[in-house]
């Protein structure tokens, strides 16, 4: 995850948002995230709508010993830890 902000704060605005799935193809999933702009990293609501786009976006092939419909479910988890950890 990459947030460009208005400014230097936790607080600032998002003005750019790069988010990058691995481990769920043969190559790397960059996701759309017109949404996240104009939000606040800071808030609880960006986290959650960060695991959503994880969740719908994602879409992992069932190629590995590991089952695809856990995988995915488990993409709205991380994806908002991760924003969390960042604010």
């Amino acid at each position: 995850m990459n947030f460009d902000l208005a400014s230097d704060s936790v607080d600032a605005e998002i003005v750019s948002a790069t988010i990058c799935l691995g481990v769920m193809a043969a190559k790397p999933k960059v996701l759309k995230t017109a949404k996240l702009v104009g939000l606040r990293l800071s808030d609880a609501t960006t986290a959650e709508l960060v695991g959503e786009l994880c969740f719908k976006q994602g879409k992992p092939l069932e190629n590995v010993p590991y089952d695809a419909d856990y995988r995915r479910k488990m993409l709205r988890v991380f994806g908002r830890r991760a924003v969390l950890a960042l604010s």
